[in-house]
């Protein structure tokens, strides 16, 4: 019953995403590609899934903002908190069920939109005529485009993540959906704190919120960055600080 108030809220937003990635599928095949043949097979894709990974981060971003706003903290604005809580359930039952749910639709989002850039790439190399066809040249071997695709989504997501997530946060601290203004304020304040600190002090770099997954040594050809899983996992625990914390306020909040 909940979950379905959650659905009804975001379903529309939801779904405008998923023909938005339905149209770009669409037009991936329905593209011509006029490119030459590469017969070597030594393709460089790191600056590709760099270009898209900023591409996409904005739309996601925005629909994970979005998304964040709903669930309890909104209810709590529109003064229907004390009817759902007195449904027989804890209040961190209801925390983790939006949270939950909200996460699972912008993964669902996340893939799909991968996927898309998946197909791309997998397009141009079969055109290409190349042998390998879902393999790339790296630093260490022939690397999958399939693993690339995947490490991408992860890297994706977990910024998707986070914004949803301190999003969710706020409404809840402030018992109001407009605590999204106040996620978008810590996003910004940070960006213009890191410009400041890399303009006085150059050796000083603040962890970017973006994880760039993918570099390009040009004479080695395309792979990782060193400790990627600890960065990941990283970003991951950071994500689940966020509903623990909106637990913690809920529970001692008076509704």
């Amino acid at each position: 019953m909940y979950l379905w108030k959650y659905w009804r809220e975001s379903r529309i937003l939801f779904g405008i995403s998923l023909l938005a990635i339905a149209v770009l599928t669409i037009a991936i095949l329905r593209e011509r590609l006029v490119m030459g043949g590469h017969p070597d097979g030594n393709v460089q894709f790191s600056g590709v899934w760099a270009v898209f990974l900023g591409i996409q981060i904005i739309p996601l971003c925005f629909i994970a903002w979005i998304f964040g706003s709903f669930g309890v903290g909104r209810d709590l604005g529109e003064h229907s908190g004390s009817f759902i809580f007195s449904r027989p359930q804890n209040r961190a039952w209801f925390i983790w069920r939006d949270w939950g749910f909200g996460l699972l639709q912008l993964l669902v989002i996340v893939i799909c939109l991968n996927l898309a850039g998946w197909l791309q790439i997998h397009r141009v190399l079969a055109f290409m005529s190349d042998s390998t066809r879902d393999f790339v040249l790296s630093q260490n071997g022939y690397a999958s485009i399939k693993m690339c695709t995947l490490i991408a989504t992860l890297a994706a997501f977990l910024l998707a993540a986070l914004v949803f997530s301190l999003t969710y946060f706020s409404t809840i601290l402030i018992k109001n959906a407009r605590g999204l203004f106040i996620s978008a304020g810590v996003f910004l304040g940070y960006m213009v704190l890191s410009m400041v600190v890399k303009h006085y002090w150059p050796s000083v770099e603040l962890p970017s919120l973006l994880l760039q997954p993918f570099t390009n040594t040009h004479q080695l050809g395309d792979g990782t960055v060193g400790h990627l899983g600890i960065a990941m996992a990283i970003r991951a625990v950071l994500v689940l600080l966020f509903p623990i914390a909106a637990q913690f306020v809920l529970e001692r909040a008076d509704i």
